[in-house]
């Protein structure tokens, strides 16, 4: 089966999501990834005489220049590498100032680039795709003239966290932030099927301290100047990073959630399963 960049704009249109790229619904489909490098070189041939196609390439960078720096949204949207980058299902994003800074960078610049283009001159996709992306560019515009809360390059959430659905002008909550996220995304959403999903599942819990460090300090950097959320938020959060590192390793549910996975890995030995087990509770 094979989706068209529009159908998983539409999936994910209404959390902010708007992802124009020619995507494959299986992971590392490599037969799917010629087809769009073939695709790709058709649609910038016709691009030089139509409009239409010439500002749907356009939606296809912005994707691609999105899912770099988003890892988690695309595990989300189960993308090939040829979308988000070579090993991305090892990467976490990043959460610190920079990040944010980047972030309000990427959405002046694809601002900017979609303001060159006549929505009148364009047609069917292209004329629908516009109206969804210069929506969901200008709500985040709006969103990142403040300097909290984190920003994004589209859409009022942030896509990045996994909490693409939460309007909150708050970076962290006792109900959204990356210290749930993350986790809840490698336990619900990134794959276990072969060896190299397991090694990359470890990437990503190596990749934890460091992620939470930049959430905290964004949070940090917030409150400094007067934005942290509700007491009852803050106790929420405490409370959720408390049980994040209570009780032993072993038990710890995204060593658990391994361990469960794993069982369904075709070839792999008992073995080599408690190794992995060991490996994550020791990170």
């Amino acid at each position: 089966m094979r989706e068209t960049s529009f159908s998983i704009m539409l999936k994910v249109g209404a959390a902010g999501l708007a992802l124009l790229a020619a995507a494959s619904c299986g992971r590392g489909d490599k037969a799917g990834d010629a087809r769009s490098a073939n695709a790709g070189g058709a649609a910038e041939a016709a691009a030089q005489t139509d409009p239409s196609a010439d500002f749907l390439a356009m939606a296809d960078r912005h994707a691609r220049a999105f899912l770099a720096t988003a890892p988690e949204a695309a595990t989300e949207l189960g993308v090939s590498e040829d979308l988000a980058g070579e090993n991305y299902l090892t990467r976490l994003g990043a959460y610190g100032f920079s990040a944010h800074q980047a972030a309000r960078a990427m959405n002046e610049d694809f601002l900017q680039e979609l303001r060159g283009y006549d929505r009148g001159a364009l047609s069917g996709t292209a004329a629908i795709t516009y109206d969804v992306l210069k929506n969901a560019y200008d709500t985040a515009a709006r969103r990142n003239q403040f300097d909290f809360g984190g920003a994004t390059p589209f859409g009022a959430g942030l896509p990045n966290s996994g909490d693409s659905w939460a309007m909150t002008p708050y970076f962290m909550t006792q109900l959204t932030g990356p210290h749930l996220a993350l986790p809840r995304m490698l336990m619900s959403q990134h794959p276990i099927d072969s060896r190299e999903h397991i090694e990359a599942y470890l990437a990503r819990l190596g990749e934890m301290g460091r992620a939470l460090d930049e959430a905290g300090e964004t949070f940090s950097t917030d409150a400094g100047i007067g934005m942290a959320p509700p007491r009852f938020a803050i106790d929420g959060i405490l409370t959720s990073l408390r049980n994040f590192v209570a009780g032993p390793p072993a038990s710890h549910p995204l060593v658990v959630t391994l361990e469960e996975k794993m069982a369904s890995v075709d070839g792999l030995a008992e073995e080599e399963r408690a190794a992995y087990a060991a490996r994550a509770a020791r990170l």
